[in-house]
Formats: structure tokens, sequence, C-alpha cells
């Protein structure tokens, strides 16, 4: 495999070579600063990970407390509905 993907790379033209090299770079380099970025989560003392909770903004901690109540797009609200809210 590794032989067969080495001679289509080798009949490349050399800009195109040099594309797949920056390319293979860039993913390497999104790898290993994702997998350090799972490495270095926080955890309290006593091991346990900080709630989600912790630095998010007030609104949104609020939003999530009516989280599933509005009815989806495709449900006809009716004005009474609306009002309701």
């Amino acid at each position: 495999m590794e032989q067969l993907t080495i001679s289509k790379f080798k009949k490349l033209p050399a800009e195109v070579q040099r594309q797949v090299l920056d390319y293979i770079e860039f993913l390497l380099l999104k790898y290993q600063s994702r997998a350090s970025e799972k490495r270095e989560t926080p955890e309290m003392e006593n091991g346990e990970k900080p709630s989600p909770e912790e630095g998010m903004p007030d609104r949104l901690r609020i939003a999530l407390k009516y989280k599933g109540d509005a009815p989806y797009p495709d449900v006809p609200i009716s004005k009474y509905d609306w009002y309701e809210q």
C-alpha cells in the first residue's frame, strides 16, 4: 500500500507534490493541537472535571432551563401560543 502511494506521489508534478506535503503538514499540526487540547482538560483538585456551567454567561444558563420547551419549526403555532410565551 505504501509503495503504491509513493509511486503515485512521484508521478505528480512538483507543484502538486508540494501542495500534498503542505496539506499533510497542516493535518499533522491540526491533529497534534486537538490531541494536546484533550490532554489539557482542566480538572479540580479531587480529580473531577469542572461543570460546563462555570464559565457560562448568565443569559445562556437561564436559557438552558427552557431547553426543549419551544415547539419545533415545523409545528404550527397559533397567535395564542405566541402570546402565551
